[in-house]
């Protein structure tokens, strides 16, 4: 072949942005040809390739901020912590902000034209593939397992844990300190997921999961059906995480005395770790073979052990449970109503439905992506039309209907402002007005009244969530605005939410430690995501603000401070990725964007 014809045709792996939103063929030079011929050559902008520049993963996980970890990474990733007094600002602002870029191509604020974001080819469609690969890899190091626990490590000495799937635990030397007789029952681990009757899993009965008990002594062996294994393993791990949790939590506010023996290793950790891998290893045959307990064990991995998963990965996770949703007709009416007939627990599959769906498109949205599914070709029967409403669940239904709503808006506002190819099709006020008619509806549910103890700390959980979400959909809507400097309501929103979170979660009440760790359920992680994910988006929205108003350059924002403070007690409980933190105490560097769509689709405003 000619050598000559084959530097010709040699494939460019990367477009242009103008050749990228065109659609057309771009030549890869800087600046191509086509951008010459348009005499736009300022504008031929190559973006990073983010295949190329994967997130960095270190021995097998994702890396991430542990307990006992100071949220600062200056250039050498994470300083151990020496107090949590210690003074957490230091440092913070030792670079120079990037100068602001006012050449945005967006409407004015608050005109009735439809708002187009010039996302400079910002990629908003979802992989097709989920690597099952990367994920498998992720926390099957023992000791990064116990550091995302927070639980004791073995000494430096004793490094060679290490789990296998065929295997029937973990190798090595450390011991075990529970005797088998000592050590929570399976049968004891079901029943941690079904202890509060007004918080129990929706969808799974306890007895069907008493039976797959009984029928699965060994969930290592190749028998039997991978749903029903999967569904126990990812319940048995659920209620070991949560037991372990409880005992460190409860031990740690007691004194500082070792909790375990040198080198030894509490059964529940290690039984935890045994059937999260085990459960890892059968979710591509999920896919492949769609059940309700696929479904449900799928939605209880995807949303409430988040604890062990990157947050990427709980976003596809969330997609593939709503892929066997689909499979299922889940999203049906004709189909769900069959399902209500013939399965006693079909109210408690609609609403995982629901929570995963509402998940998936918040997880989307974050990260800069279109969601999976919108609400307009779904038919399933909303929650207010399937739950008896009464004084208990009310609350917990209009919650649900509350949440939904939230969580279509941010498809809309994302569909709307950031994917949007119409210019008249929506105007701005339009989802203005939608969320500030969602906004008073959460003020009102916030004076329902509530005289019951367990639904009262219930209800304060709850309310925060729906805070945390309508703050995030206010940071999307917002977003472009502040950008251009056209609007501060997106700060407005971000200083009001990081004192909300602050009051609930502060140590310095010690009544809300207390209540956190009295109450810690099966579900702990869940909220705790969503209060640091809107934290870490606060804080790169106070930072753009300062980089906005000249004058506060040289000044420290009291709200930004205040959510560090926060995110410092937050990882004492639930673990938090290093590049998150990362962003928003040194955002130096467009470059370190590259790889994390979250990191890069927030971080893009700072540049």
């Amino acid at each position: 072949m000619d050598r000559s014809k084959d530097a010709r045709k040699r494939s460019i792996s990367l477009a242009c942005t103008v050749c990228r939103k065109r659609k057309l063929k771009c030549d890869g030079n800087k600046p191509c040809g086509r951008c010459i011929r348009l005499n736009t050559p300022k504008e031929c902008i190559y973006n990073i390739d983010k295949r190329k520049d994967k997130r960095k993963i270190k021995n097998g996980s994702k890396v991430f901020l542990f307990k006992n970890n100071t949220i600062d990474n200056g250039n050498n990733s994470i300083l151990e912590n020496k107090g949590l007094n210690e003074d957490l600002s230091s440092h913070i602002y030792e670079k120079e902000a990037p100068k602001f870029d006012s050449d945005i191509d967006i409407s004015r604020f608050g005109t009735n034209d439809a708002v187009i974001f010039n996302n400079d080819g910002w990629d908003t469609s979802l992989p097709i593939d989920f690597d099952f690969d990367e994920f498998n890899t992720e926390t099957t190091d023992f000791d990064d397992f116990l550091k995302l626990l927070g639980d004791n490590s073995p000494s430096k000495e004793q490094k060679s844990l290490s789990y296998s799937p065929t295997a029937t635990g973990l190798s090595g030397v450390v011991k075990e300190t529970e005797s088998e007789d000592n050590a929570p029952t399976r049968s004891r681990l079901i029943d941690v997921l079904f202890e509060n009757k007004l918080h129990s899993v929706p969808g799974i009965s306890k007895w069907h999961l008493y039976e797959l008990e009984s029928q699965y002594p060994n969930l290592e062996c190749t028998e039997g059906n991978s749903d029903e294994k999967f569904l126990l393993s990812t319940v048995l791990c659920l209620g070991s995480l949560t037991i372990r949790k409880r005992e460190l939590l409860n031990h740690s506010n007691i004194d500082n005395r070792p909790l375990l023996p040198e080198n030894s290793i509490s059964k529940l950790t290690t039984d935890a770790f045994k059937y999260y891998n085990a459960a890892k290893t059968l979710v591509p045959d999920l896919l492949s073979h769609p059940t309700i307990d696929g479904f449900c064990g799928l939605v209880l991995m995807a949303n409430f052990m988040t604890m062990m998963i990157s947050l990427e990965h709980q976003l596809y996770l969330s997609i593939n449970a709503l892929q066997l949703a689909v499979a299922l007709n889940l999203n049906n009416n004709t189909k769900c109503k069959e399902l209500l007939e013939s399965n006693s627990d079909g109210i408690g599959v609609i609403l995982l439905f629901w929570n995963i769906w509402c998940s998936s498109c918040m997880l989307a949205t974050i990260h800069g992506k279109n969601p999976f599914i919108t609400l307009e070709p779904i038919t399933t029967p909303l929650p207010c039309e399937i739950s008896p409403r009464n004084k208990t669940n009310k609350l917990l239904i209009d919650f649900m209907q509350i949440r939904i709503k939230l969580a279509t808006l941010q498809s809309k506002i994302f569909q709307r402002l950031y994917t949007s190819s119409t210019a008249n099709e929506v105007p701005f006020v339009n989802l203005e007005r939608e969320f500030e008619e969602v906004s008073l509806q959460i003020t009102r549910l916030k004076g329902f009244p509530i005289f019951e103890e367990h639904l009262f700390y219930r209800s304060r959980v709850l309310m925060l969530e729906l805070s945390c979400l309508r703050a995030q959909a206010s940071f999307l809507l917002y977003r472009p605005y502040l950008i251009t400097g056209e609007s501060l309501q997106a700060v407005t929103m971000a200083k009001s939410i990081i004192h909300e979170i602050w009051s609930q979660y502060t140590k310095q009440f010690p009544d809300n430690e207390k209540e956190r760790h009295e109450r810690l359920d099966w579900n702990f992680c869940y909220p705790l995501r969503t209060a640091s994910l809107t934290l870490c988006i606060s804080c790169i929205i106070l930072l753009r603000y300062k980089q906005v108003v000249q004058f506060l350059k040289g000044t420290e924002l009291f709200e930004y401070i205040l959510a560090l403070e926060i995110l410092q007690d937050l990882v004492q409980v639930l673990p938090i990725e290093q590049n998150l933190i990362d962003i928003i105490k040194y955002p130096i560097s467009p470059v370190q964007l590259s790889g994390d769509s979250f990191v890069e689709f927030w971080g893009r405003i700072l540049y």
